[in-house]
């Protein structure tokens, strides 16, 4: 028969109604002659119930169903006795009285119980994927991640948006993250790569004349994923002409108030908070600062001038975090900050007790005074190069909130970061772009392009949401002239420019309007609304951390023609 309505949509409207539902058996209770089985859709559970049922024509089948078969079952929606209804469930007040089962397809022994919600170990939830999105928690998250979908289509076509996909086989273009490379079978030892973002196209729209655009877009970027990152993800991905930066921030801020009103019935507070990327350093120790907690790194370095710790009192910069009231203040606790730090190259953690000001009783009279110590506080400092140790400061911030157990001030705090440096040195000393190299610089740092390009700032702009970098954008280039000499910065050479990028610096050749953009993590925003801590729980086929999908057991090897016929040939 066909399907006249989803289990987990069964309510007290129905009651009276004769009824068929198509599912998986979630769980079964024989009770003597009373039989219960529970059946699950894609909308909830719903319960059976059959009387006499070893008297019935099903008799056999009632008696030999087992979980997860997928069954038909009709039968008469009833009321349950009031002392039996489950409010835990929207179907609790009712149940099926069935009448008629068919099963469908039976099934082998499950590696695990779906109907439970407990940790699995994360290779056989992968590997047998499918059976762990049956489970309530993921089945919830993937249907919702398809409304909050539509909820943002919806936004952005009310707000005179359009549409429009871009290619996911384009060009190699250095510069951005490390790309997947795509072997031309008709174009012997050339290369085209998986979209990184359609950062470019998205700009060429603009000088096309569709001055606002968007789409939800796959990119791909070979990268170590994370709890926050996968080489596969998607991104709302926004582009306007004739705007500031300002205009993208409202529409932004409108976006996400929409959603967090429809999905957590939460009114955020408009328009959001911003600081810049400086102020963010330095009271925070990271560009991406987690509001919710008042700790804050402080600045030291002209106390401990004038104290008698040597290291300290010649170091350059000396930043750290008062403890208020710590928890514990035990040499085995203090030293697994110092432990943690070092895990990430660092030298360690100097801690420092109120209680202990004989050592130094001018040191600790200026805490007190300046800073207002107390007994049972601790101070945590890092002495060294600037920005270094405030990086560290802003890891050991992040840890203190976490062994502290500090609870924050709010469910969510929504910050700006905007000011960002245009470039920044890599580990081997090259200039790189700080975001990517299509950002406008701000007008009045132009000519430090030929004196102090490492001072220019950008006119870029990061939403960060409860320490989380949601997505950032920028205003883009739209002078030949200055994206030459922003390319020349960055080392690449006439001839590299013009075979890497010289389609783009012809399109900005003939007229294009100052336009802008942003890039949201569509996964992470997914993950966050759902209060989930890593993004495959949002995602109904991630990969694994090492990239590996043990469902289809993927990377895979090819057949030695497949290379021969790519020109490729695999060494070991």
């Amino acid at each position: 028969m066909k399907r006249t309505v989803y289990a987990g949509n069964v309510h007290s409207i129905h009651v009276g109604e004769y009824i068929t539902i198509k599912g998986w058996v979630q769980k079964i209770r024989n009770h003597g002659g009373v039989l219960f089985i529970d059946v699950r859709d894609r909308e909830g559970v719903v319960q059976t119930v059959w009387h006499d049922f070893l008297s019935t024509v099903h008799a056999e089948l009632l008696l030999n169903i087992k979980p997860e078969e997928v069954v038909e079952i009709s039968g008469y929606v009833r009321r349950r006795p009031e002392e039996s209804i489950n409010y835990q469930i929207k179907t609790g007040e009712v149940e099926i009285l069935g009448s008629d089962i068919i099963r469908i397809s039976s099934t082998l022994p499950l590696p695990f119980e779906i109907s439970r919600e407990f940790q699995l170990d994360e290779l056989l939830r992968m590997k047998y994927r499918y059976l762990d999105l049956r489970r309530e928690s993921l089945n919830k998250n993937i249907i919702f991640r398809s409304k909050i979908s539509k909820l943002v289509r919806d936004f952005f076509h009310g707000n005179g948006f359009i549409e429009v996909e871009t290619p996911l086989i384009v060009k190699y273009t250095p510069g951005g993250a490390r790309n997947f490379l795509i072997p031309s079978r008709v174009f012997t030892g050339k290369f085209f790569a998986l979209a990184e973002s359609p950062q470019i196209y998205k700009q060429l729209l603009m000088i096309a004349n569709f001055d606002k655009y968007f789409q939800l877009s796959k990119c791909f970027r070979d990268e170590d994923p994370r709890s926050d990152r996968q080489i596969e993800f998607t991104q709302i991905d926004v582009e306007m002409s004739f705007i500031d930066q300002f205009e993208v921030m409202s529409l932004v801020e409108n976006l996400l108030g929409l959603l967090w009103k429809e999905i957590l019935d939460i009114d955020l507070p408009k328009p959001f908070k911003i600081i810049t990327y400086d102020e963010s350093i330095c009271r925070y120790g990271t560009d991406k600062p987690d509001l919710r907690y008042s700790l804050e790194v402080l600045d030291f370095t002209t106390i401990f001038q004038h104290s008698n710790i040597q290291y300290l009192k010649e170091a350059p910069f000396v930043g750290g975090i008062i403890c208020r009231n710590a928890s514990k203040t035990g040499r085995k606790y203090l030293q697994s900050y110092d432990e943690y730090l070092k895990s990430y190259g660092g030298k360690g953690v100097k801690v420092l007790k109120l209680d202990e000001q004989e050592k130094d009783p001018e040191l600790f009279t200026a805490l007190k005074t300046k800073y207002g110590m107390q007994p049972g506080d601790v101070l945590m400092v890092i002495g060294g190069e600037k920005y270094r140790s405030l990086e560290l400061l802003g890891l050991l911030r992040k840890k203190i909130i976490e062994v502290e157990k500090i609870l924050p001030d709010k469910e969510f705090e929504l910050v700006w970061v905007v000011d960002f440096p245009l470039f920044e040195l890599s580990k081997e000393g090259n200039i790189n772009s700080k975001h990517h190299p299509f950002t406008s610089p701000l007008v009045e740092d132009i000519p430090l392009f030929s004196t102090n390009p490492l001072k220019m700032r950008a006119q870029a702009y990061d939403i960060v949401i409860n320490g989380v970098e949601l997505g950032g954008g920028s205003l883009r280039i739209i002078s030949p002239d200055i994206q030459q000499e922003l390319f020349k910065t960055l080392g690449l050479s006439d001839k590299e420019i013009e075979e890497k990028f010289g389609f783009l610096l012809k399109a900005l050749s003939f007229g294009a309007p100052p336009h802008g953009g942003i890039a949201l993590g569509f996964d992470r925003l997914v993950a966050i609304l759902m209060g989930e801590e890593s993004i495959r729980e949002v995602i109904a086929f991630p990969k694994m951390t090492s990239t590996y999908d043990p469902l289809t057991d993927a990377p895979s090897e090819v057949e030695h023609q497949q290379l021969k016929n790519l020109h490729i040939k695999v060494e070991d």
